[in-house]
């Protein structure tokens, strides 16, 4: 009787486990199948560039639309990269910076030039996520010729990264900070801008 007894207990447990990893397998299957859904209580953000997950890519006429179209009187362009430790080292600046800039009649717009795949865009979006608080837009830049992009943000620009470029909203280039900054140094930048922020209509 009592081995009975254990052979049914020993077989209910199996047929319990059984149907729990079987729903545990099709809800997997079911989340790679289905997209996951918005709440509907919750708004998609405005900025496609500022919605978490991945970056999206961004080709130069994009960025200079972009520049054009910006609400704020002055845009700066933060370029980086994923693999450059400098700029890794410089993000949580950065971060800080995106949320306080607005007020001070500055748009931040970060854009990575890690190369354009599926990988670097999800890959981008983490380090943002874990070294920016998830403050940055996130941007990988898409083009065929490096020289080219470099040379149409900044003629005199060398293509080092970490920079900060300062546009006007007609697009023109007014300032530019390049290499690793300091908080000093950025709020210096900032400060001799101040009078063509003040200028921009």
């Amino acid at each position: 009787m009592d081995v009975v007894m254990k052979q049914t207990w020993v077989l209910a447990s199996l047929l319990v486990l059984g149907l729990v990893l079987g729903l545990g397998c099709n809800v997997r299957a079911q989340a790679r199948t289905q997209p996951p859904k918005r709440p509907s209580n919750v708004q998609a953000p405005a900025d496609p560039l500022r919605a978490a997950g991945p970056a999206l890519f961004v080709s130069l006429p994009e960025i200079r639309a972009r520049i054009r179209s910006s609400t704020h009187k002055m845009v700066l362009l933060h370029m980086w990269a994923s693999w450059c430790p400098p700029c890794i080292v410089e993000l949580p600046l950065m971060g800080e910076l995106a949320a306080s800039l607005p007020a001070r009649g500055f748009e931040l717009l970060s854009v990575s030039m890690d190369e354009a795949t599926r990988k670097n865009a999800v890959l981008v979006g983490r380090v943002i996520d874990g070294r920016a608080a998830g403050a940055l837009t996130r941007a990988i830049a898409r083009f065929e010729d490096v020289d080219a992009f470099v040379a149409g943000l900044d003629p005199q620009w060398e293509g080092s990264i970490p920079a900060l470029l300062a546009y006007s909203r007609s697009g023109d280039l007014i300032g530019a900070l390049y290499g690793e900054a300091s908080r000093a140094e950025i709020d210096r930048f900032l400060f001799d801008l101040q009078p063509q922020v003040g200028k921009s209509k």
